[in-house]
Order: C-alpha cells, then structure tokens, then sequence
C-alpha cells in the first residue's frame, strides 16, 4: 500500500513539471497547443479517495487471514501443529544424542585400532628378538672354541687357528649386542603387557558404547512413530490454511484491479492537467507578446512626443534670459515719448547733438532693434503681443478722449503741467520694474532716464537660479523675524 499510497503524490510535480516541454514544443513547432480545460478537481480527488478506501479494506481483510495463517503455523496457537512440532524437536534431540554416542564409539574404535596397531609392532619385534642367539648360547660356543684351541692347538693348521680366532671374534661381538637385545625384550615384554591390559579395558569400555547406541536408536525408532502420528494430525490441519490462502489471492486480485483503475485514473486526470497547463502557458505568452508590443509602441510614440517638445522648447528658447523684461523695457521707453514727445525730442536732440523734429520722435520704433532680434519664448511672445497690442489701443482711445476735450474748453494745461495718462497694463509694467509714472511731462525725462537705466541694468544681469526651497523657507523665517 506504500506504492499505492504514493502514486498521487508523485504523478503532482511530475504533472508540473511537465506542462512546460508540451508548450515549448508547440511553440517550437509553430502550432499552439489545443484549448484544455482544467480537469475537475473534486471529483477526481473523490474517485481517488473511493478506490483507497477500498484498497484500504482489502488490506485489512488480507492482515486478518494472514494473522489466521500465522495461527495455523505457531506452536503456540495451533494444538495439532505444536503437538508435532514438541514431537519434532523431542525427536531431533535424540537423534544429536545418537550421534554423539555414535561419535564417542568411533573415537573408542580408532583408539582400538591404534593399540593393536601398537601391539603387532610389539610382538613383530619380540619374534625378531628370538630368531637371533642368546647370551647363554653365545657364551657356549665360545666355551667350545676355547677348549678346542686349547686341546687341540698343537694339531690344528694356521687356517684353522685363524678362522676360530675369527669366529670367537665374531660371537663376542653377537654377545654384546644379544645382551642389548635381552634388554630390550624385557621392555618390550613389559610393554607389551601394559598394551594388553589397556585393550581389554578399551574393549570393554566400546561394548558398553555400542550398547548405549542401540539403546539410543530404538528409542529413536520408536519415536519416530509419534512424529509421524503428530504429522499426519497436523496436515490435516493445514487444509483450512489453503483456504484462507486462496481468499489471500483473490482479495489480491481485487486489489490490483484497483491499484491498476487508480493509476489509469491519475494518468487522464494528469494528462488533462498537463495540456490545460500548456494552454494556459502558452495563452498567458501570447497575452504578454501582446502587451509588451503595445508597450513598445507607446514607448516610441512618447519617445518621438518627448522629442518634438524638446525640439520646439529649444526653438522657442529666448536667446536672453531677461528677453521679455527688455523688450517691455523698450515699450515704457515707447510709451513716455509718444506722451511726451517734446521731452523724448529734447533727449534726441541732446544725444544726437542737432534738434530733431517732434514729428520724428513720435515715429521712433516702439522696440529697441536689440531687443526686437531677441526670441522671447512662444508663451512670453504671445503675452506680450497682446499687451502691446493693449496699449497702443488704450493710448488711442486716450487720444480721442483728449481731443474731444480739447474742442470743448482745449487743455487744461500746457508744457510741462501737461498732464500725461497711461492705461492699467502700462501702469502695471511701471510697477513691476519698481519705477514710478510721469504724472507730467516735466517728470517724463526723468523717467526715461530710470528706465534706461533699468534697461541697462537688466542687459547685464545674470540668469535666474533657481534657490532651494530650504534656503528660501530660512529667509522667510529669517524675514520674518526681523
């Protein structure tokens, strides 16, 4: 049931892993991959569980009957079967203790065999030891060579003499070595006897071993009967254990069944899983392709935006950074000598070194030539096209305004009481350079000479900066304080 068990867990990652080669494969070749949905999850996950349920059963059923078949087998469980089994090993120890006997006999046998081996020496050696002259026997024979050579020495030849001479020789030298033989008999003897008395009591010590083996081997024949009964009763027995064995194989069968439909289930359910993966991967990549060239698209477009307005910000770029204060500078001077033309004469007249007409004055440019060559910036340029366009508008009312009054009662005032008018716009450029207005033409030089200086002034000033905000909130701070 591990294997079983762990099929689901193991076809998981391995379905993951998966879905990624089958959309690699389709997009390599060029051909999405079918549209899958996603398997249904629950229900798969409820078929599974029903199938171990069942093969959980089935395995305890099949721990039962072997639990049966053990009981079957034990000694401690089965009556018929620990009968035999206490016959079976009963029988086993009297066999080792037959063969032990067994063993001990033929230790006392070969220990036979090795006396008697021993004996036969013993007497080959004795027997050899009588085939050979005795002391007693060579004593005589030299006895009798004595008396001959004595008796008859006056009658016997030199060879004769020589050859008894030779023989006693002779019989002293088997003297010696028959006295060395008489000894060794007597040992050998005496041996001989101790090995005699030491195989009658090795022979009597392997009848009574032979006895106890016979003993030993009927007692071992007669038990034989029983186990042989115990046996049958046992098998007897086991007829039901086949039984119960071939339910183990049935309930076996049935179990592969299932495990077999359960894996058959995993791999359609993975299969599924795998395909509605790759679609999804494959969906989600064309999704992003998508968005991306969208990306990309907008991109250029804000790129290209990004530098057509950087292009015209360069163009309308003013080529002074005081271009609009300067030029409006120029439009004051305009605007004191076409309301005081008499004074702007004056000036002219004292610059140029010769008088000039009032005519000539009034017809002077109302920007400066510098001033006009400067580019103010677009937003700048159409402000202050509109506020020129303001005043001299204003100022021509102004002069109708005059005139009209002037066929009535003429003016009030002549020369330098002349009084002079400016409309809002221009009186708000005054204020903004800090000048103060000609209310007469006799504060008309005057104000000319402050504007020129002012414009002066603004010709040679630097660039603004830009001050940063925490440098600015301590001098207000600072100002305030003060």
């Amino acid at each position: 049931m591990a294997v079983e068990s762990g099929a689901a867990a193991a076809a998981a990652p391995v379905a993951k892993e998966a879905a990624a080669p089958v959309a690699a494969a389709a997009a390599a070749e060029g051909v999405p991959p079918p549209k899958v949905d996603l398997p249904d999850r629950d229900a798969f996950e409820r078929k599974v569980q029903a199938l171990k349920d069942f093969m959980k059963a089935n395995k305890a059923e099949k721990d039962a009957i072997q639990k049966r078949i053990e009981g079957n087998k034990s000694p401690a469980t089965s009556g018929a079967a620990k009968e035999f089994h206490d016959a079976r090993e009963h029988q086993k120890a009297i066999q080792q203790e037959l063969n032990a006997q067994k063993e001990m006999v033929s230790k006392l046998i070969a220990r036979q065999n090795a006396l008697r081996e021993r004996r036969g020496k013993v007497v080959a050696a004795l027997r050899e030891g009588r085939s050979s002259l005795s002391v007693e026997e060579i004593d005589r024979r030299i006895a009798d060579i004595d008396y001959r050579m004595s008796t008859e020495g006056h009658t016997l030849s030199l060879k004769e003499e020589k050859d008894l001479v030779k023989s006693r020789t002779d019989l002293n030298k088997q003297r010696r070595s028959a006295e060395s033989s008489a000894r060794d008999r007597e040992a050998t003897e005496s041996s001989k006897a101790s090995v005699e008395a030491e195989l009658d009591a090795l022979n009597e010590e392997i009848t009574a071993g032979k006895a106890k083996q016979r003993e030993i081997f009927e007692r071992l024949k007669g038990y034989n009967e029983v186990v042989t009964k115990a046996k049958a009763a046992r098998d007897a027995g086991r007829s039901s254990t086949d039984s119960l064995r071939d339910s183990m194989r049935a309930l076996s069968d049935k179990n592969n069944k299932a495990y077999a439909e359960l894996k058959a289930l995993q791999d359609a359910h993975f299969t599924q899983l795998r395909q509605a993966r790759a679609w999804r991967d494959y969906d989600r990549k064309r999704r992003q392709e998508e968005w991306e060239a969208r990306k990309a698209e907008e991109a250029k477009a804000r790129k290209e935006d990004d530098e057509r307005r950087a292009k015209e910000e360069e163009e309308a770029k003013p080529d002074h950074p005081w271009a609009l204060e300067l030029v409006e500078l120029d439009m004051l001077l305009h605007y004191i000598r076409k309301a005081a033309p008499q004074v702007a004469a004056k000036l002219d007249a004292e610059k140029a070194g010769a008088a000039a007409a009032p005519e000539a004055a009034a017809a002077a440019p109302a920007v400066s030539a510098a001033a006009a060559s400067l580019k103010v910036g677009t937003k700048a340029q159409t402000a202050l096209d509109a506020l020129g366009d303001f005043g001299d508008a204003s100022r021509e009312q102004s002069s109708r305004r005059g005139r009209g009054r002037g066929r009535k009662g003429g003016r009030k005032a002549s020369g330098d009481l002349e009084e002079l008018s400016f409309d809002l716009a221009t009186l708000g450029m005054f204020g903004k350079f800090g000048i103060e207005p000609p209310l007469k033409a006799a504060e008309a030089e005057e104000a000319i000479k402050r504007v020129q200086a002012k414009h002066a002034e603004y010709e040679s000033k630097p660039a603004k900066t830009k001050t940063p905000k925490a440098t600015v909130a301590a001098t207000e701070a600072s100002e305030e304080e003060e």
